[in-house]
């Protein structure tokens, strides 16, 4: 991705410089870029080009404001990798034809562990199975039980098909994991789907 272009831009790659770099060899790489790399607008450089220089120089000359950037584009990029890794994980097929729906509920998890259960919140479903998110720590290939908050007597089990961790800048991680549903358990969630009135929604 164009680094210029990007939603959380990479400044140490925009000034070239390491992300360890010292405040001197950042001060050197911004006036390098625009003076002796020619940069500059007066010296038939981009504007853009130059604006984005700037703002990265901006930032990571002051030690508060190059922590913060540090902080979030860390999680950016854990997200975005994330989301990489769980778009190849998908079956080709499943990555053409697959419709999800939004569906936010609240549900509790049951790892076949032992370990307690664990509040839950549903992302989105489709005909395959669900995305959820929670602070329990999940792991690809587990069995997991869910159970909905408005029908606790209502258990279906799914096996983790990815899944992957969000940094949270306050407190510990949320996981994120897309549960497939099978046999008995795949034909239990289609009948949820059916008396929710949202098989014909994730319908392909």
């Amino acid at each position: 991705m164009d680094i210029a272009m990007s939603r959380y831009p990479n400044y140490y790659a925009v000034l070239q410089v390491s992300v360890d770099a010292q405040p001197q060899e950042i001060k050197r790489a911004w006036k390098h870029l625009l003076q002796k790399s020619r940069k500059h607008p007066d010296l038939g450089g981009s504007e853009d080009e130059a604006l984005l220089i700037n703002e990265a120089y901006t930032v990571l000359k002051d030690p508060m404001r190059r922590a913060a950037y540090d902080r979030i584009y860390l999680i950016h990029v854990a997200e975005t990798q994330a989301e990489i890794a769980e778009e190849q994980d998908k079956p080709t097929q499943n990555r053409r034809r697959v419709k999800r729906i939004p569906y936010v509920n609240e549900v509790y998890i049951q790892k076949s562990n032992g370990d307690n259960a664990a509040a839950a919140q549903t992302q989105d479903i489709s005909l395959y199975g669900l995305k959820l998110r929670t602070t329990q720590k999940i792991k690809s290939r587990e069995t997991i039980e869910v159970s909905f908050a408005q029908d606790p007597g209502f258990v279906i089990q799914g096996t983790v098909q990815w899944h992957r961790m969000i940094p949270q800048r306050f407190g510990n991680p949320i996981y994120e994991a897309g549960l497939k549903f099978s046999g008995m358990h795949m034909e239990r969630f289609v009948t949820f789907l059916e008396r929710s009135g949202l098989s014909d929604s994730v319908a392909e």
